[in-house]
């Protein structure tokens, strides 16, 4: 048995096990010793047909990566569908905590401190993740979707879209955008980042999709997250202002770079965040589709596809206007 490995001296009968059920990808289960509940185990088992979207060997050399720079816990085992791992401990933020200034403070000084880690001369030297990732879930997306709500749902939107020239217009842009390629995240919803009070520090966890991204990519997708996860989340009332942009990037270069922008640099940040956030959104558009056909968790994955294609399309189109004035 895996616990009589990693913890040889616990009493199984003494364990306990908590299940956590905000994940939309896999199955996460915590498990202590009723004698040391300080002391906790995670497991996690991966979603069905995951791994045909997420590679997992790259993901444990990332989880082993960040183990090692102190930014994740480290790893115990690796089982055929799963992982465990250690506990961090903390709460997960809300889409009203995630936007207060002395949280976004403490989110930018953990992203900025993974930002910083060395990428390799091959990962320096290689397309962006989101270039890769994006052609490849287009060149496999499925002919068929398995249920039919959300077939229906697809024929319904997506019929007449052609998903393969947006991914082009959309690299042909952020190619022209010098954003620096930094080891990124990837996924930093708000169920991903914990709040530690005990120690007022900030906890990344999940690290399925980190890897070298543009650091402005990383950035927009965090700040698209603070509308939360919801099937169709209220883009509208929950999503990031302006205001709450300019915040974000003043906290994060001050940590990043050990400077103030000036408020050309500023204006600048924040208009070429558009297209970055455009293309988070038509990630997880992609995304959520190939889920819809492989996942068996309960959420209705086209629906949310459909969701993040039309914020997509909106941000993409105001980036175009922005372009155009110059």
């Amino acid at each position: 048995m895996i616990i009589r490995q990693i913890r040889p001296n616990w009493k199984l009968d003494y364990c306990e096990i908590e299940v956590f059920t905000n994940g939309i990808t896999n199955k996460i289960f915590c498990v202590c010793n009723g004698e040391e509940k300080e002391d906790k185990l995670i497991f996690r088992v991966f979603g069905a047909g995951s791994d045909k979207i997420i590679d997992r060997e790259f993901e444990l050399k990332n989880f082993e990566r960040l183990s090692k720079n102190g930014l994740a816990a480290p790893v115990y085992a690796k089982f055929e569908n799963g992982l465990v791992y250690g506990y961090l401990p903390g709460e997960c933020v809300s889409i009203k905590s995630v936007r207060e200034p002395c949280i976004v403070e403490k989110i930018s000084i953990s992203l900025s401190l993974i930002h910083k880690i060395p990428l390799t001369k091959e990962e320096q030297n290689q397309q962006p993740l989101i270039e890769i990732k994006l052609k490849n879930w287009i060149e496999t997306l499925p002919n068929k979707i398995s249920s039919k709500t959300g077939q229906l749902l697809f024929d319904e939107y997506f019929a007449k879209i052609n998903l393969n020239n947006q991914f082009e217009q959309l690299i042909a842009y952020i190619k022209n955008i010098s954003s620096p390629m930094v080891f990124s995240h990837n996924d930093l919803l708000i169920y991903n980042i914990l709040l530690d009070k005990l120690n007022n520090k900030i906890h990344f966890i999940d690290y399925e999709y980190a890897g070298p991204n543009p650091q402005l990519f990383d950035i927009a997708n965090h700040l698209c997250e603070y509308a939360g996860v919801d099937e169709i989340p209220n883009y509208e009332i929950n999503g990031p202002t302006n205001n709450e942009r300019e915040y974000f990037l003043k906290c994060y270069f001050l940590n990043f770079m050990g400077k103030s922008l000036d408020d050309f640099e500023l204006k600048n940040l924040v208009k070429q965040l558009l297209i970055f956030e455009s293309a988070s959104h038509f990630f997880w558009t992609l995304w959520a589709i190939h889920q819809s056909n492989l996942s068996k968790i309960q959420f209705n994955y086209m629906q949310y596809a459909i969701s993040r294609h039309k914020q997509f399309i909106l941000l993409f189109n105001k980036f175009v206007e922005e372009i155009k004035k110059e």
